[in-house]
């Protein structure tokens, strides 16, 4: 009895993504603007042209279950505000591909969820991915074209002001195109990075020990080990001795503000005359 053999790999060096046998079966027809949820694919692939933000031409091949595919042009696809590079163009592929690791890579996050993936990207909603047969399929907008970022300042200002070097990394590496501005012009930058104190004297001080004393509630998350949530921080104005009280629950701060004060009073035969507090209910009740 012979040993059935595994079927043949392919053998490429530049092996980047794969398309299954299930979406050329479910397929028979190109579908612009649809696509599917690709977990084995490297790279994302689109089958129409008009997704690609700035396409260059190349001459790649990608090798599949069934046949190698060739690719004639990469460049960004903005899918739904965020942007991949580099995504390929297959003129005859039946569907286009979205790689599950490209967008993992681009800092999206993927759920699923009642036979839906759910993709993110710092908490917000992106897009999901509705489940038929087998497979994830979402639909871009039919007015969904990629738009084009030609003034150098708007990748500074899409990217969240980052620093020139961040920048300079992002086109060193080819993740997106364009000319190099220094942040020194952005006026946002140059407040932001204002060091100068805001108030040109400073604020009016104590002029003796425990005269005034600041007082604050800050929680403890986790609780400690004895169950306590809550700490209690006095501060003296003048001298910045400061007391520390851990709390189980916020009320029992005005048994430990009363009992600060009357160590005072008893030591030092003075009662404070300010107390700074944030209005807390702790602090009102």
């Amino acid at each position: 009895m012979s040993k059935s053999k595994d079927p043949p790999k392919p053998t490429t060096s530049d092996s980047e993504a794969f398309i299954t046998d299930e979406i050329n079966a479910m397929v028979s027809k190109q579908s612009h603007g649809i696509f599917y949820l690709d977990s084995g694919a490297g790279r994302t692939i689109v089958n129409d042209l008009t997704l690609l933000v700035d396409p260059t031409p190349v001459k790649k091949k990608i090798h599949t279950f069934s046949a190698p595919v060739n690719v004639t042009h990469q460049g960004t696809l903005d899918f739904k505000g965020i942007k991949l590079y580099p995504v390929y163009y297959v003129p005859n592929g039946p569907v286009s591909l979205l790689s599950v690791s490209q967008l993992c890579d681009h800092g999206l996050k993927l759920t699923m969820k009642s036979n839906v993936f759910i993709i993110k990207y710092e908490n917000q909603i992106v897009d999901v991915f509705q489940r038929e047969g087998n497979l994830f399929v979402s639909k871009l907008p039919s007015t969904s074209v990629c738009s084009v970022i030609n003034a150098p300042s708007d990748w500074h200002l899409t990217l969240g002001h980052p620093s020139d070097l961040y920048i300079k990394t992002l086109l060193r590496e080819g993740r997106i195109k364009g000319n190099f501005t220094q942040s020194s012009s952005c006026q946002v930058c140059q407040i932001a990075k204002i060091r100068n104190c805001p108030h040109s004297q400073e604020l009016p001080r104590a002029d003796a020990p425990f005269l005034k004393i600041h007082m604050d509630t800050l929680q403890i998350n986790p609780p400690t080990c004895k169950g306590y949530k809550y700490v209690l921080v006095l501060i003296d104005d003048f001298s910045w001795f400061n007391r520390v009280y851990l709390l189980s629950e916020k009320a029992q701060a005005e048994d430990q503000i009363k009992s600060y004060l009357n160590e005072i009073k008893n030591k030092l035969e003075n009662t404070p005359v300010y107390l700074h507090t944030d209005r807390g209910g702790e602090f009102s009740s």
